[in-house]
């Protein structure tokens, strides 16, 4: 059964979500960083952060919390609408960011290039397709 929120913790949650993703997006552009000057610390260390992020994402979106007139949410209503396809592309990205830490931890640039760059994509995509 999907959590639902009462008003009062609506702004609370959206809050919440808008600094997750937020800090979502700056460490994908310090990943990008580190991917450029080959520092598999940072990599590891930001895809770690990554990888918590992602494990959160499920509980950015409870049922009360899409955009309206009262809000400062740009969730779009198919994320409740399309459950299935939303929480598969949540899947896939925790996939992928499990795929870029295994990367990291064996030093493979060209792997982690590759799975850095689909993953920014899949959150390119889920924007446009659920962001208003």
């Amino acid at each position: 059964m999907p959590f639902v929120c009462n008003a009062d913790s609506s702004d609370e949650i959206i809050s919440k979500r808008i600094r997750g993703m937020q800090n979502a997006d700056l460490i994908m552009s310090q990943i990008k960083r580190s991917v450029v000057q080959k520092d598999f610390k940072q990599l590891n260390q930001k895809t770690v952060i990554l990888k918590k992020l992602a494990k959160k994402m499920v509980t950015f979106f409870p049922i009360g919390t899409e955009a309206s007139t009262n809000n400062f949410s740009a969730a779009s209503i198919e994320i409740w609408e399309q459950p299935v396809k939303f929480n598969h592309l949540i899947k896939t990205l925790q996939s992928n960011v499990r795929d870029m830490l295994s990367a990291s931890k064996n030093n493979d640039l060209n792997r982690y290039n590759k799975t850095f760059l689909s993953t920014k994509q899949l959150c390119n995509s889920c924007h446009e397709r659920f962001r208003n």
